[in-house]
């Protein structure tokens, strides 16, 4: 701002005046994109991690120790991604780290893993009239 004043005031004409004055307003405008681009970020990275939530949420045949460890690392990497946009230095940089975010948001998955090995081992040792059952009515444990 201060060297928009002291260009405006080095103007020897009113057209001189008004060209600093003009760039000064739209370097200044220049400084109001660069800084929402940081908040629409957040909000990108923190929209992907909502809609994870909610896919990890109505994963079916989790228990509910898969279901909280799912979420707490769905966690741990939002707060990273936005501490990595917080810690860009430009907008590029912020964009990066935005991409990167969503990319290892996305990867938090939950995988029914207990349940199906329970499954997977009563199927086993059953005989094979019980293995039809179950296979027919995939029972849930």
């Amino acid at each position: 701002m201060l060297q928009t004043e002291q260009a405006s005031n080095q103007g020897s004409r009113n057209a001189d005046v008004e060209d600093k004055q003009n760039d000064g307003t739209n370097k200044i405008r220049a400084i109001q994109v660069q800084a929402s681009v940081r908040p629409q970020a957040i909000q990108a990275v923190t929209e992907q991690a909502n809609t994870q939530r909610q896919a990890i949420n109505q994963t079916q045949g989790l228990t509910e120790n898969e279901r909280q460890a799912a979420l707490n690392q769905l966690d741990q990497t939002l707060a990273k991604a936005i501490e990595d946009i917080k810690a860009a230095d430009d907008n590029e940089e912020v964009g990066n780290a935005k991409t990167k975010g969503i990319q290892a948001i996305q990867a938090v998955t939950a995988v029914a893993k207990i349940k199906n090995e329970a499954i997977q081992s009563v199927l086993s040792s059953s005989g094979c009239q019980e293995r039809q059952y179950f296979t027919k009515y995939r029972l849930n444990f």
